[in-house]
């Protein structure tokens, strides 16, 4: 409370107060990683932040508020390469301050730009290190990827914990992708060498389509004769007309 002074030095404390005030929540040191260590409904989350490094950036920023997924949901982020899934947690990094009360004071009907955590480390072109949020009604506040075409499709679940004006922790209930992180960005497999085409071989010959004379069949002994052709009894009728007509001429 300010004392009872002159207006103008009454105003002046005042104001060297409030600044004190908020000099002194600035400086308060923050560990994300303790913070969260109360709440193991977000172990995984709060893991991942210390194995990417996204804890030690959160530490650092005077004011953030951090959207926090639990458990159940960070599965998704097992098909991501480590770059990816650093990328995603620092998407979830708001650099500003937002609890509970700011979110359902919104009334806006355009959806607020945000920036991250994300677009402080990586630097990425625009729009790509922004997030969407917007009051949807009914004390709804949804968060999505600035990207176009994007869905907002993480909503506001409850507010887990807050430093005023220095730290906000709140729960949304899907993690929000950026278009690079939402693919795996894992090193693909590396592909198998293509196995060297086979040599074809000649089908082996098969038997010959050519057949062979007939063998002439062998008379058993005993057999009869086979029974003189057609052509060999004309034959043999011509001969003897024509030697009957020779002796006649004679």
């Amino acid at each position: 409370m300010c004392p009872m002074a002159s207006p103008a030095a009454a105003l002046s404390f005042c104001f060297l107060h409030l600044l004190s005030a908020a000099d002194a929540a600035i400086n308060i040191n923050v560990d994300i990683n303790k913070i969260l260590s109360a709440y193991q409904g977000f172990s995984a989350f709060n893991k991942l932040l210390t194995e990417t490094g996204v804890a030690n950036g959160i530490n650092q920023q005077p004011s953030m508020t951090v959207l926090a997924v639990d458990n159940a949901r960070m599965s998704q982020l097992a098909r991501l390469s480590p770059d990816a899934v650093k990328n995603t947690l620092s998407l979830h990094v708001v650099l500003g301050y937002y609890d509970e009360a700011k979110l359902k004071a919104m009334h806006s009907k355009q959806p607020l730009l945000l920036t991250t955590l994300y677009q402080q480390s990586v630097k990425p072109q625009n729009p790509q290190g922004f997030l969407k949020m917007k009051h949807e009604g009914n004390d709804q506040v949804a968060f999505g990827s600035a990207v176009p075409g994007s869905k907002l499709d993480a909503t506001f679940v409850k507010q887990i914990t807050t430093l005023p004006e220095r730290l906000s922790v709140l729960q949304v209930s899907n993690l929000i992708h950026s278009v690079d992180s939402s693919k795996s960005n894992s090193a693909s497999p590396a592909s198998s060498p293509s196995p060297s085409p086979r040599k074809v071989l000649a089908p082996a010959a098969g038997p010959s389509l050519v057949e062979s004379p007939a063998p002439s069949p062998t008379r058993l002994p005993g057999a009869p004769a086979p029974a003189p052709s057609d052509a060999s009894v004309v034959a043999s009728t011509i001969l003897t007309v024509s030697l009957g007509f020779g002796f006649l001429l004679l």
